[in-house]
């Protein structure tokens, strides 16, 4: 089952690949959503009932695994993006470069800050906040049996 829902993210990624080169074919920003729906539940169904009682170990696990597959490639490209900035005569702000650096740009949107140095980083940023949101959210969800209500969880 997994496997047919990773092909449709798929499908999502090279529509929103399409769309940033100017191709426009109309499905951009639906490829975004449906994208990020998916693989919202792909991840909650990866994680069924590990957080039904929120231990720290199980947490930082969580975080440790999600983080080391996306942060080391975030250093990687800040790192390359720094000569890029050189050359274009890119006015670096020891600030920004922090921010971005430790991916807490999308906190403090202070205009060209948020896309300075590596731009799609703010997407990542955001990822880091949902994955630290995620354990809590799975853990309210058991909890108070939300997950076996489809009233609740339409409500939610």
């Amino acid at each position: 089952m997994l496997s047919a829902l990773n092909a449709f993210r798929f499908f999502a990624i090279v529509m929103m690949y399409f769309h940033h080169l100017e191709y426009h074919i109309g499905f951009g920003s639906s490829a975004v959503t449906f994208f990020f729906v998916l693989s919202g539940f792909i991840m909650a169904y990866n994680y069924d009932r590990k957080f039904i009682c929120l231990d720290a170990n199980e947490f930082k696990h969580f975080l440790i695994k999600r983080l080391s597959k996306i942060y080391p490639l975030h250093i990687l490209t800040f790192i390359f993006s720094l000569p890029v900035l050189y050359i274009i005569n890119f006015q670096i702000n020891i600030g920004y470069a922090l921010l971005n650096f430790f991916l807490l740009q999308s906190y403090f949107p202070i205009g060209i800050s948020v896309f300075s140095f590596n731009a799609p980083s703010w997407f990542i940023s955001d990822m880091v906040f949902f994955y630290f949101l995620t354990p809590f959210f799975l853990h309210v969800l058991y909890r108070y049996k939300i997950s076996q209500s489809p009233k609740a969880l339409l409500l939610l």
